[in-house]
């Protein structure tokens, strides 16, 4: 066996235990994901459903005024990006939503 030999063989040992570090170290942050609510997240989940359901109405009350055949284009356009922006606002309400209540299920599981 060469020198030439065996620094090649200690590169690839060295770059297989760098990956192996990199991926314990990426296991261990999905570990540190917690599973617990925090202040902050029950009040965020409590308040959470008055949100969507007032973005809801609104969104209603927006569909209603763009039918109107009176609308003028500029106020039509406004309305349509309000709108389009309330659809967003409830899509990520309702995500946030989701993932709240995984916790808040998985926390209830732990206590029983």
């Amino acid at each position: 066996c060469t020198y030439s030999e065996y620094r090649r063989k200690k590169l690839k040992e060295e770059k297989a235990s760098k990956k192996n570090y990199h991926f314990e170290k990426d296991n261990s942050k999905e570990k540190l994901i917690r599973n617990k609510f925090s202040f902050k997240e029950k009040f965020e989940y409590k308040n959470i459903e008055k949100e969507i359901a007032n973005l809801e109405k609104e969104k209603i009350e927006l569909e209603a005024i763009i039918q109107m055949p009176d609308l003028g284009i500029k106020k039509h356009t406004t309305i349509s990006q309000r709108l389009s922006k309330v659809l967003d606002l409830i899509d990520k309400k309702e995500e946030r939503w989701i993932e709240l209540d995984e916790i808040r299920k998985t926390e209830n599981q732990k206590n029983n």
